[in-house]
């Protein structure tokens, strides 16, 4: 199948597993936006509330940009990993180009992701932070996090496959992960070695892509970009190496 074919399968398969997501729900597409706000809300209770973290400016406005990309990130990553499993019965009789399934599980949540950037403006009109819009660094944070998120989703898909544990241990990591993450403090606040964390420096840089806050160095964009791409493409590589092995445990 030619590159054409297989972006356009792509979008068909990210458009279907978008109407199944919503379809029959109360809400519908609403529930985009209920993660980020509620985990916004939890985050400003505690750490704003209760442990009087302080920012230099409104708390919800400085926590809910990077509560964003971390939800685009974490969603991605394990709608990746469960999107294999879940189209087995199509991998083991059909010829297409299988990593479609996790890449599709990656792109969704860009699009709870765009719903709930539409959110942002008002939050910022209510509580009138200083604002500052950057679009280098927006379109760079989210192609780092779509590159992480997708490479890391698409390796572990892989491996879920013959190791069916993996998929109960990555939603313990997404939240473990979110606590060495700056979403509700300033990256300073981290030790040396998690300052290399990609994430960190994507959810830096895309809050100061919209805030007059400081955003990450040029050598950190540069290996925050570097890891997410190099990762990105060892998964490729090593989905591609184990796929034809699928239908046998299928």
């Amino acid at each position: 199948m030619n590159l054409t074919a297989t972006a356009y399968l792509l979008l068909e398969w990210t458009r279907r597993d978008f109407r199944i997501r919503y379809t029959q729900t109360l809400l519908g597409s609403m529930w985009a936006i209920v993660q980020p706000v509620a985990l916004t809300a939890a985050f400003v209770f505690l750490f704003n509330r209760v442990a009087n973290i302080e920012v230099g400016i409104p708390y919800a406005s400085f926590v809910f940009p990077g509560m964003l990309v971390w939800t685009l990130f974490s969603a991605g990553v394990s709608n990746a990993n469960n999107a294999m499993l879940g189209s087995m019965h199509v991998a083991s009789k059909a010829n297409y180009p299988r990593v479609v399934a996790p890449l599709s599980g990656a792109l969704l949540p860009a699009v709870d992701f765009a719903a709930g950037l539409a959110l942002v403006p008002l939050l910022f009109l209510w509580q009138r932070p200083p604002v500052h819009f950057v679009p280098h660094q927006f379109l760079l944070a989210i192609t780092g996090v779509l590159l992480l998120s997708s490479g890391i989703g698409t390796f572990l898909a892989a491996v879920t496959v013959f190791l069916r544990d993996i998929r109960n241990v990555v939603p313990l990591g997404m939240q473990l992960a979110l606590l060495v993450t700056p979403v509700g403090y300033r990256s300073r606040e981290l030790p040396g070695w998690l300052k290399h964390n990609p994430m960190a420096t994507f959810v830096e840089g895309f809050r100061a892509s919209l805030l007059d806050v400081p955003g990450p160095a040029l050598s950190r964009w540069l290996t925050a970009l570097a890891i997410a791409a190099g990762i990105w493409v060892f998964a490729m590589w090593y989905f591609h190496r184990v796929e034809r092995r699928f239908p046998d445990v299928a």
